[in-house]
């Protein structure tokens, strides 16, 4: 089996070979996807800010404000520290690129008193399988916060979401990683066997 980092490479390569119509149309219909299983159930959500090579959720993420829903964006306090917090956010101006790391984070956004009250997690991630296991960018920041997580809120759904691209059958995985709940592309959905 490829290590992790060979597989990040290889799905970086099909990331870039991915036409940019191809991923705003499999984008539509994630967000369409996830508006359906997410439903009514959840007022405070998680959500991710894209990077370019992400599916771009930004259109169901006003859809939850306007909704009037909780929306939480991860943010990494500095660079000394590994721990990802989720805080609130009104709009999705309220979230900016670091200038010294490039990641996004919530510029004006507070931090949730209980971050256990959120009950949906839509996760990114450079690579899953349909068993819902998951590949993440290599900083362990979800992982760790997934872990604490399913300790504070064992009720809390963690919804990984990707392009089709991104799908393999077999990822390397340790005992560290975090499993997801789901797993959404624009072809299919597929659930954690129980």
């Amino acid at each position: 089996m490829p290590t992790k980092a060979e597989v990040r490479l290889a799905i970086r390569e099909r990331l870039r070979k991915l036409p940019d119509k191809d991923r705003a149309m499999e984008s539509q219909v994630i967000c369409r996807q996830l508006h359906k299983i997410i439903g009514d159930g959840s007022t405070s959500i998680g959500v991710y800010m894209p990077f370019l090579d992400e599916p771009d959720i930004r259109p169901l993420m006003n859809e939850f404000l306007k909704e009037g829903r909780i929306v939480c964006v991860p943010s990494v306090p500095s660079m000394g520290k590994k721990l990802m917090v989720f805080k609130q956010i009104k709009a999705l101006n309220d979230v900016r690129r670091d200038p010294v790391t490039g990641i996004p984070q919530p510029r004006e956004g507070m931090l949730l008193e209980n971050e256990a009250s959120i009950g949906m997690v839509i996760v990114p991630g450079r690579a899953f399988t349909a068993a819902c296991d998951r590949l993440g960018r290599g900083g362990g920041g979800y992982d760790h916060w997934i872990h604490l997580q399913r300790r504070r809120n064992p009720v809390t759904k963690y919804i990984g979401v990707c392009f089709e691209c991104q799908m393999l059958q077999e990822i390397p995985t340790e005992p560290h990683d975090e499993q997801v709940d789901i797993v959404i592309t624009s072809g299919k959905v597929w659930r954690k066997a129980n």
